[in-house]
């Protein structure tokens, strides 16, 4: 269980990101599975899904 939200959407649904970053990794990691690694200049975000 996770205190995210998460958004159901049909494949191929661009994502948004609430802030300017760079994506620095995009794919699927062992123990979270699909993921999207983005590094802004606050702080590094992270968004999975299984």
């Amino acid at each position: 269980m996770h205190k995210g939200i998460d958004f159901k959407a049909p494949f191929g649904t661009p994502v948004y990101a609430t802030s300017p970053g760079v994506v620095t990794f995009s794919g699927k990691e062992t123990g979270y599975g699909n993921i999207i690694k983005l590094n802004t200049l606050q702080v590094m975000k992270l968004g999975t899904h299984n």
